[in-house]
C-alpha cells in the first residue's frame, strides 16, 4: 500500500475540494444562464412551452419571471 506524507495528503484533499467547488460553480453558472435566457425569451413573448424545451427548465422555474 502506498503511504504519503501529511503534506501530500493535505494537498490532495485541497485539490479535490477545489475541483468540487469548480464543478458546483459551473453548474450554478449554467443554471443562472438558463434562467436569464428564459426571462429574456418571456419578455419577447415566446411561448412558455418553447422556452421549457429550449432551456430544460420547469414551468414553475420559468413562471417566476411573470
Amino acid at each position: 500500500m502506498l503511504e504519503m506524507t501529511f503534506e501530500e495528503a493535505t494537498a490532495m484533499i485541497k485539490l479535490d475540494a477545489e475541483r468540487t467547488g469548480e464543478v458546483r460553480g459551473e453548474k450554478r453558472g449554467k443554471k443562472q444562464a438558463k434562467l436569464e435566457t428564459a426571462r429574456n425569451l418571456l419578455e419577447q413573448g415566446i411561448d412558455i412551452n418553447i422556452i421549457m424545451k429550449a432551456t430544460n427548465l420547469t414551468e414553475n422555474q420559468i413562471r417566476q419571471f411573470q
